[in-house]
């Protein structure tokens, strides 16, 4: 699968989403995280966090995905030395 946005050389994109999103739309979103993301939401003991956190990892990984040309259920993150992500 080719990716649906392209990577331009030297070019930094930089998004932006809306946190608050309906509460359809906010399931919707749960369901595209992994077990551990859902479970470290499950974690956070004020909703508006939880509910930022479920809406800003599922637009991560949507975007990460439209960038790859993959699915939103196929990214995975990991930790390197000194806790750097990687993808």
């Amino acid at each position: 699968m080719s990716p649906s946005i392209d990577l331009a050389p030297g070019v930094v994109d930089v998004w932006t989403a809306p946190l608050d999103v309906a509460d359809d739309e906010l399931q919707e979103m749960l369901h595209r995280l992994s077990s551990g993301e859902q479970k470290r939401v499950a974690g956070l003991l004020e909703e508006r966090a939880a509910r930022q956190t479920i809406v800003s990892r599922a637009m991560q990984r949507q975007l990460l995905a439209s960038y790859v040309g993959g699915s939103p259920a196929d990214i995975q993150f990991g930790m390197v030395a000194m806790g750097k992500p990687t993808l």
